[in-house]
């Protein structure tokens, strides 16, 4: 492994025969001017007697990965705003610093029917600050040689990152700022909203997507608007029952109901009867309801039960 010492132009031969003069090829002159600046990366002490030179990286230590091993190393406190902090120390290769940050937010109440609203706000985080365009950002993570990924939902907000340790005190000072002064661009809102779009019209028939959907419903105890339920769309309802063929001779069993969309599909668009298991009463109370303004109530039953 190589290293060029800073503002200098360095040329390595690996193999003298096949140099492009021992070919017969004279490389074209270039200015020195235009000889690229790099910054020196940080070195480790040690020598690599093999090449003759010095390593450009820091080396890491063999980390013990098991559990006990990372309770011991790992250093807990709270800080001032009760925010708790827990730290790993280690020797990392290059002096890498990995960094995760969770900010919970909002109650039950407060955030009722909020959940779309949360999640794009979240992802506007990143795209503008009252100090900073997204360009900006990008430009100062590069020059900072680390990465931020910023997401969340209604109920929390999550920092990922990467950096390196010298650089990590200016890169937290990024992370907030972001966090503490977001600008929500117009410009950038109208690209997240096609952003979203599209990606919903990508998944509306992906059978993937269709099953893990369908999977998070099962026994999912939480009424539509709690930020914890999970819906199913009306696109996917009908794409569910269209691959599993339903007819009118089909009796449609949904585990779990909601507010009954499945069975009252099911029951209104191909004759079925539908049959709706919930543990919620008050789900129950709503799907009834909806049943009665599809006029399939008398196609559609729902029982208040467990599964088991």
């Amino acid at each position: 492994m190589f290293t060029r010492p800073p503002h200098t132009v360095l040329e390595v031969i690996h193999d003298p025969a096949t140099h492009p003069r021992a070919l017969g090829f004279e490389p074209a002159r270039r200015e020195r001017s235009h000889a690229m600046d790099v910054e020196p990366l940080p070195v480790d002490d040690r020598v690599d007697q093999t090449v003759g030179c010095r390593k450009a990286v820091r080396f890491g230590e063999d980390f013990d990965p098991t559990p006990a091993n990372l309770e011991a190393r790992t250093q807990r406190f709270n800080l001032a705003n009760g925010m708790k902090v827990a730290l790993l120390p280690k020797k990392t290769r290059g002096a890498t610093v990995q960094l995760s940050l969770r900010l919970h937010q909002g109650d039950e109440r407060a955030l009722l029917g909020r959940d779309t609203e949360a999640s794009l706000a979240a992802s506007m985080l990143s795209r503008g600050t009252a100090r900073r365009s997204r360009q900006d950002i990008e430009d100062t993570l590069d020059r900072l040689r680390a990465r931020l990924s910023i997401s969340g939902d209604a109920t929390h907000t999550d920092v990922r990152g990467h950096t390196v340790r010298d650089r990590l005190p200016k890169t937290l000072r990024l992370a907030a700022e972001i966090l503490r002064e977001p600008s929500f661009p117009a410009a950038e809102f109208d690209k997240l909203k096609r952003e979203r779009v599209t990606d919903i019209e990508g998944r509306r028939s992906d059978p993937d997507d269709v099953a893990s959907r369908a999977l998070a419903r099962y026994e999912n105890p939480y009424p539509e608007g709690d930020v914890r339920y999970v819906p199913t769309p009306q696109n996917v309802v009908e794409v569910m029952l269209d691959m599993a063929h339903v007819t009118a001779a089909d009796v449609v069993y949904d585990l779990g109901s909601g507010d009954g969309r499945i069975p009252i599909t099911a029951a209104q668009k191909y004759g079925a009867i539908g049959v709706g298991v919930e543990v919620q009463p008050r789900l129950i109370e709503i799907a009834k309801d909806n049943a009665v303004k599809a006029h399939v109530a008398d196609r559609v039953w729902f029982l208040n039960q467990d599964l088991f």
